[in-house]
């Protein structure tokens, strides 16, 4: 389901870019990102596949139990025993996600900063969208190739 999600935006990222004016491009790249980064939001790994993402969901929810006690010992539960005390961040980062109640926050903004930093390199490439053709050219190989 989410492949054909992700389909159907690059296809519609796409054929708005070529159908826009090139005041309007940067605005269609913005929100292009925004909708992939909801598409991460809604995804959630199968639990019997051990993936990066199902390790961070598992320590999202460890961090949360120890938040019920005291934000302090959930800090460093998450800085001394995950050991992210050596990129405090990163860590600060997984613990504000920690404490809202959904796990999705964190492929919502990864998703959204990788394909909106794909689609700002794809507009610069273009000579900040001018060239409609190169830009929808980058657009198509850079989301192509994630495919």
């Amino acid at each position: 389901m989410f492949a054909i999600c992700y389909t159907a935006l690059t296809l519609t990222t796409i054929a708005m870019l070529a159908l826009l004016p090139s005041g309007k491009r940067k605005t269609v790249l913005v929100f292009s990102a925004l909708f992939f980064g909801l598409i991460g939001f809604m995804m959630t790994p199968r639990a019997n596949m051990y993936t990066d993402t199902v390790r961070f969901f598992d320590t999202f929810d460890e961090v949360r139990s120890f938040a019920a006690t005291g934000l302090e010992d959930a800090w460093r539960y998450l800085m001394d025993t995950c050991g992210y005390n050596s990129t405090p961040v990163i860590g600060a980062i997984m613990f504000l996600i920690s404490l809202q109640p959904e796990n999705g926050f964190l492929t919502l903004l990864a998703a959204t900063v990788d394909i909106g930093a794909g689609f700002y390199l794809c507009f610069k490439q273009s000579n900040n969208g001018m060239n409609k053709r190169s830009l929808i050219a980058n657009i198509q190989g850079s989301a192509g190739s994630c495919e």
